[in-house]
């Protein structure tokens, strides 16, 4: 909450009463704490009179219907009617949280042109439907009076900067002249000059300076003052300066908006040298993919080199992992049909699903494998006689991680959400992989075979010789 600069604070504490009124009966809150006259809790900067803080607790989730951003945005709607203050509500940063959702740093050298772009960009994405609390991070500091030295009339009488600070800060702050003691404490004596010097420009203006010479002259003749306001802070990267443009959103997603905030800022002129890029969540979790991903394709590679080590063979382990692009079609179907957004915990149970769906079909191929060499039975009969004995194992082992997966899938109890886009993703991977892998992996073991004999007999290697059958060949079945 912000009220106009030199606000008292007790103006403050009539506007957070009046939303404390206002909020008192929304069934979720479960206590309200109020700090008014200060930056707030974490603010490491002096007490500011006209800012105050709530901070506003909820009941556990199981005891409420609705999440922080519903009720967060009702909050908003119920306060933004209050007159004289600026009022702006945001969810509670936690461990996991990446920062504002909308974040645009604006890089230049003229901090009043970078205002001016960082205005044009809060009006722009205002307009953009999803978007709300869009601010510039430029803020314009208190009331301050600058005295500019004119340093050509100043040189004129000996003066210098300093002798004229120093004159200005004697008379308006005090000097410690000397020091006397009583009853053993040493007490500093000050001088300073009349109060009337403090009531407004003019009169700092008539502040006399002793010039090196003896005689005086008033800060009004070597200076010029006025009273300006400047910026609270200046932030820089790599030595240039920038503000950042940044927001919430409300019913829309991260990836959407930021894309209509690109298309809307694509015609908008930018000056000469002068440059923005887009951060927030946007920047953090395409970052995140990009790790994730990489993640998940060094996955696949290890599978497939574990399965050739293992298989002594680059064939069969290449007809198994065609299982994992139906278990990622069956990922990202699972993830529309539920409605849950693709996030960093789904990509998660991405990685986990390229070593769970390859185990039915290893178990498929292993068993025809093991046909062929032990039964001597040609590929087409080893492939119907291996999908009958092989189907009770696939679907136990299928079955299993199914129902383990089941209840984390529910998003049952408070935090379960988080993990529950990884739970739809092994579910729906698994099972729609297991129902294709049945029909997919033979099919593909066959033109598989095809190819490798056609290719034998094209380079004269002749007809492979099948192995004569084993004295003890175990018997079907688990």
């Amino acid at each position: 909450v912000t009220l106009p600069d030199g606000s008292h604070v007790r103006s403050t504490e009539e506007i957070m009463a009046q939303i404390e009124s206002k909020i008192a009966d929304i069934p979720e809150i479960d206590t309200v704490f109020l700090d008014a006259g200060s930056g707030g809790m974490m603010s490491l900067g002096a007490s500011q009179g006209n800012v105050g803080s709530f901070y506003v607790n909820l009941l556990p989730l199981d005891e409420r219907k609705r999440g922080v951003a519903e009720v967060a945005d009702e909050i908003r709607d119920r306060v933004v009617d209050i007159p004289g203050a600026e009022i702006s509500v945001a969810a509670s940063q936690t461990m996991m949280s990446m920062g504002d959702p909308i974040s645009i740093t604006i890089k230049g050298d003229d901090l009043d042109t970078l205002k001016k772009i960082g205005d044009d960009f809060v009006e722009i994405i205002s307009g953009i439907p999803g978007t709300r609390e869009v601010k510039s991070s430029y803020e314009d500091g208190i009331p301050e009076v600058q005295i500019s030295i004119d340093r050509l009339k100043a040189s004129q009488h000996g003066l210098t900067a300093g002798q004229v600070a120093n004159a200005v800060r004697s008379t308006i702050s005090g000097a410690t002249a000397t020091q006397f003691k009583y009853e053993g404490t040493e007490v500093d004596v000050k001088i300073k000059g009349d109060d009337s010097y403090r009531q407004n420009v003019q009169a700092l203006e008539q502040i006399p300076v002793t010039t090196p010479a003896g005689y005086s002259v008033t800060v009004g003749q070597v200076a010029e003052v006025s009273i300006s306001r400047g910026p609270v802070s200046i932030d820089r990267d790599n030595q240039i300066r920038t503000i950042t443009v940044s927001g919430q959103l409300a019913g829309r997603d991260v990836g959407s908006v930021s894309r209509d905030i690109e298309a809307a800022l694509a015609s908008y002129q930018l000056p000469d040298k002068y440059t923005y890029d887009m951060g927030g969540q946007q920047e953090e979790m395409i970052n995140a993919f990009s790790d994730l991903f990489l993640a998940l394709g060094l996955a696949v590679i290890l599978v497939y080199m574990v399965m050739a080590s293992q298989f002594e063979s680059l064939l069969h382990p290449f007809v198994i992992m065609f299982s994992m692009p139906i278990g990622f079609a069956g990922a990202f179907l699972g993830l529309f049909f539920t409605g849950i957004p693709l996030s960093v915990m789904s990509v998660i149970g991405m990685i986990m699903l390229a070593g769970i769906v390859v185990s039915n079909a290893i178990i498929l191929v292993d068993y025809i494998n093991t046909r062929r060499r032990v039964y001597n039975e040609d590929v087409k009969e080893a492939i119907i006689n291996a999908g009958p004995i092989r189907l009770r194992p696939i679907l136990m082992t299928t079955l299993t991680t199914l129902l383990a997966m089941f209840p984390l899938s529910l998003g049952i109890g408070e935090g379960a959400e988080f993990q529950q886009p990884l739970a739809v993703v092994v579910i729906f991977g698994l099972a729609f992989s297991t129902l294709v892998t049945l029909v997919l992996v033979p099919v593909m073991y066959s033109i598989a075979e095809d190819m490798k004999q056609n290719m034998k007999r094209r380079l004269g290697m002749g007809q492979k010789t099948k192995p004569l059958p084993s004295e003890n060949p175990p018997a079907p079945g688990l």
